[in-house]
């Protein structure tokens, strides 16, 4: 399993304006450091990422699984992130994903407590959220003692293994739809509706154009390939967000 520093000290004190309380507001502070993660509410309540990750190891201790951590902010926002090993379906020749646990958590307020279960894409090692999220879990910071509630996901791991297997004849009807519309207008459309920033589609057409599969699956992999190789600022919700778009722009193709 990957470590990061995620296990830091925090604690929110009252917020100042010089020798004025600012009324209603904290300030949470990483001890180790005395820097400030953020400005919250005073009901602001603290959910420590390392009661996040141990949570998870023990949940997930009876599956093969390979941990992935990632902290932006100065460990302000974690980002937790599953893979089961032992959990994997086969689209295309070469082609298998897994499914996947994402957890994230914050202590700025960006965010809520989440948890999301999707898949992971593992060739060339492309991540991939698959849009239709087989759970999904929000627990908002605002109380003094927030806490996680994780009997849902473990009883229910077996009916949401079934669930993401189950995906599969979408992903197979991908592998067997041509692209019926041109690559070079779809991705248009997507940069206009700001799924996409535009450099990405750039890549993303190269790439389809270089692999010369002309299939929703192609035109699906060149997206996720651009969005997990090329973003210029690795930002895990960023790039969460566009993979869940690529996901509903190919099944919309399939629906056509």
């Amino acid at each position: 399993m990957q470590t990061k520093d995620y296990s830091f000290p925090v604690k929110t004190e009252p917020l100042f304006a010089g020798k004025l309380q600012i009324p209603g507001k904290m300030a949470v502070i990483r001890e180790d450091t005395n820097e400030s993660l953020g400005i919250v509410s005073k009901h602001y309540g603290l959910l420590e990422h390392k009661v996040v990750i141990n949570s998870f190891r023990d949940i997930l201790k009876e599956h093969k699984v390979e941990e992935k951590i990632e902290l932006q902010k100065n460990g302000a926002q974690l980002f937790a992130t599953y893979t089961f090993l032992d959990t994997q379906i086969k689209v295309a020749e070469g082609d298998f994903l897994s499914m996947t646990l994402i957890a994230k958590n914050s202590y700025d307020s960006s965010s809520s407590f989440q948890i999301m279960l999707g898949a992971f894409r593992l060739v060339c090692s492309n991540g991939m959220i698959i849009g239709q999220q087989f759970f999904k879990y929000n627990q908002r910071h605002f109380t003094d003692n927030i806490q996680i509630d994780m009997p849902e996901l473990k009883e229910n791991l077996t009916q949401m293994t079934a669930k993401f297997k189950n995906s599969l004849p979408i992903m197979q009807r991908m592998v067997d739809t041509e692209m019926s519309q041109s690559i070079t207008d779809i991705l248009e459309r997507e940069v206009k509706s700001k799924n996409l920033p535009k450099y990405l589609g750039d890549i993303a057409e190269e790439s389809y154009e270089t692999k010369a599969d002309f299939s929703v699956w192609g035109y699906y992999n060149a997206l996720t390939y651009s969005i997990t190789h090329e973003m210029k600022k690795d930002k895990p919700a960023a790039r969460n967000d566009y993979l869940q778009r690529a996901w509903e722009s190919a099944e919309t193709l399939i629906a056509q």
